[in-house]
């Protein structure tokens, strides 16, 4: 669940709700009007309304294409390869 915070500098000027309904669901909107002369007020908001935006979609893409379980493959954790059989020919100098 998402929330905007705001303090005494942001003030609603007016909200409505409007409902619509379909052959298979209720769609309800609510819109809301805020007023702010401080500029860092406005960008406190936007900022925010940007963050529920994201956090929306990449709720929404991971609906949509879930994950894939992975596949329990070989362990890439492997044994070193056998050394080479070399012959040792003593010390020839």
């Amino acid at each position: 669940m998402s929330g905007i915070y705001f303090d005494h500098d942001v003030r609603l000027k007016k909200y409505a709700a409007t409902t619509t309904s379909g052959a298979k669901k209720v769609t309800s909107v609510v819109r809301i009007e805020l007023v702010t002369a401080d500029p860092y007020a406005l960008a406190s908001v936007l900022r925010q309304l940007e963050e529920i935006e994201t956090e929306q979609r990449v709720a929404d893409a991971v609906a949509r294409h879930p994950p894939r379980p992975r596949r329990r493959g070989p362990s890439k954790i492997t044994a070193p390869a056998p050394l080479l059989m070399l012959p040792y020919r003593g010390d020839e100098n």
